[in-house]
């Protein structure tokens, strides 16, 4: 009745509307332009980048715009989204907002244009949430901390408590084994974490040179010529 009150055949409304969901639907979505995006970083063998893209996405995009088609979205859509994530982790927001900002770039190549039909990258001009003081790279461990840690990662923890029934209990944990070395290896070589989870054991020589060799196929570089790189 509103439509007819407004001079409009209600039939030819639904047909323009049925139109418009159409043609939305054939324009890829957000979620698809991440995943062209990963797919992309993990030719160029930036495996590491790919899976944490992934892991950011998947918990604080998808969810909210995942299904929305790409080029719908604005700059307010996606400062509302950063701005949520700030509250829990500016350094996370800048993150995933680098990330996104990214794959949107990839989406506005010419090779991509017809899927996605952008024609801008609405992230763009959002500014980040960390100061200079902030930025990832200049945050280390101190001594202390780096003592703290190894006393966690070897001590064993007690938890005591009362179950819903009224009655206490008491339980021993600690730190599962591979965390552990994990970890260890991380702090005794400075290495990259995606090299330390990669490692296998034929890239370790513990009887002769004590040596661990990760081989240059599994190696982060900004050169197309990979070496094998010895860790003593």
């Amino acid at each position: 009745r509103e439509l007819l009150g407004k001079g409009i055949d209600p039939i030819e409304h639904d047909k323009e509307q049925t139109a418009v969901l159409q043609a939305e639907a054939k324009v890829g979505t957000v979620a698809d332009m991440i995943e062209v995006y990963i797919k992309q970083l993990e030719r160029d063998g930036k495996t590491s980048w790919a899976a944490n893209t992934r892991y950011l996405t998947e918990r604080d995009l998808i969810p909210v715009l995942g299904s929305n088609a790409a080029n719908t979205i604005t700059e307010e859509d996606m400062g509302a989204l950063l701005d949520k994530v700030a509250q829990r982790s500016k350094s996370v927001s800048d993150s995933l907002r680098q990330q996104i900002s990214a794959a949107y770039n990839t989406g506005l190549e010419a090779r991509h244009r017809s899927k996605f039909k952008l024609t801008i990258n609405p992230v763009a001009r959002i500014k980040g949430q960390r100061t200079q003081s902030e930025k990832t790279r200049d945050r280390y461990l101190d001594l202390n901390e780096i003592r703290n840690l190894y006393t966690v990662l070897t001590t064993p923890w007690t938890v005591k408590g009362t179950r819903k029934n009224g009655r206490p209990f008491k339980q021993t944990f600690e730190t599962p084994v591979e965390i552990r070395v994990s970890l260890m290896l991380l702090l005794y070589t400075g290495q990259r974490v995606r090299e330390v989870l990669d490692a296998t054991w034929t890239d370790f020589d513990l009887e002769d040179d004590h040596v661990w060799i990760i081989p240059g196929s599994r190696r982060k570089s900004r050169h197309k010529t990979k070496t094998d790189h010895l860790v003593v």
